[in-house]
């Protein structure tokens, strides 16, 4: 969507990487998958929000056991220039 596009490119005029990016997903994807309290969080609006992001981006490995390790299967993923 466009929103989600802008806060991509938000976070990557700030200096975050494609890295960052996934490290983020794959942070919270570890922590809240299986969890039906925290599982409808696992979307753009939340994990790319500024509030959120730095902090999601720089904690550490918190997986509840039976997901450390498990990621999330990315696709390339691209980003709409701000005319689409």
């Amino acid at each position: 969507s466009r929103q989600t596009a802008a806060a991509v490119r938000a976070r990557l005029s700030e200096g975050w990487t494609v890295e960052d990016f996934r490290r983020v997903v794959d942070a919270k994807v570890s922590d809240w998958a299986g969890d039906p309290r925290m599982e409808r969080y696992l979307r753009p609006s939340t994990l790319f929000r500024p509030s959120n992001f730095e902090a999601y981006a720089n904690q550490g490995a918190h997986a509840p056991a039976g997901w450390r390790g498990r990621t999330f299967d990315y696709e390339e993923v691209t980003v709409p220039d701000d005319g689409s």
